[in-house]
């Protein structure tokens, strides 16, 4: 439910924020688990807070960290967020990777920005990346709550043509 979710969150904070008052400074791999834990509990706005702080930091930057704080924006409905921290990602070097671009397309599709999916899809797939079924799963959606079936019906024949069912 949607308070265990929250509880958890909370938890995975408090012992955040336990280990930082015994002086265990946060690394690499505390961040993104707890910008992941406001992820699932739909606080995207703590997530944000987590990643702006790694930054300050000077902490280098990973995938996972960018990723985790896209995923609360698109639990969140924050599609503009979610592009920001995309931007954010791009001026840090950081590569986005299949599940950021899946995440960013979600937080698009929950929101209706159809285009803002497509231009997404086409981004990835500039990069060299491969589509999966979530990506067209996610960029069908938004092209269908957008109105626009017929663009969600050549991504759904584009995705068979695939082998992706």
């Amino acid at each position: 439910s949607a308070c265990e979710r929250s509880l958890a969150c909370d938890e995975a904070l408090e012992v955040f924020e336990e280990m930082r008052s015994q002086g265990v400074a946060p690394d690499k791999y505390t961040f993104p688990a707890a910008i992941s834990a406001c992820a699932r509990s739909g606080r995207w706005e703590r997530a944000l807070e987590l990643l702006d702080e790694t930054r300050r930091m000077a902490m280098p930057s990973n995938v996972m960290s960018y990723c985790a704080a896209i995923s609360a924006c698109a639990r969140g409905s924050q599609w503009q967020k979610a592009l920001e921290v995309m931007e954010l990602m791009a001026s840090a070097g950081v590569e986005p990777d299949l599940v950021t671009y899946n995440a960013a397309i979600s937080a698009c599709q929950r929101c209706r920005r159809w285009e803002e999916s497509l231009q997404l899809l086409d981004n990835l797939r500039r990069k060299r990346l491969q589509p999966d079924v979530i990506t067209f799963g996610e960029a069908m959606l938004a092209c269908t709550k957008g109105g626009q079936c017929e663009i969600a019906l050549r991504l759904f024949e584009e995705m068979r043509a695939s082998h992706l069912e």
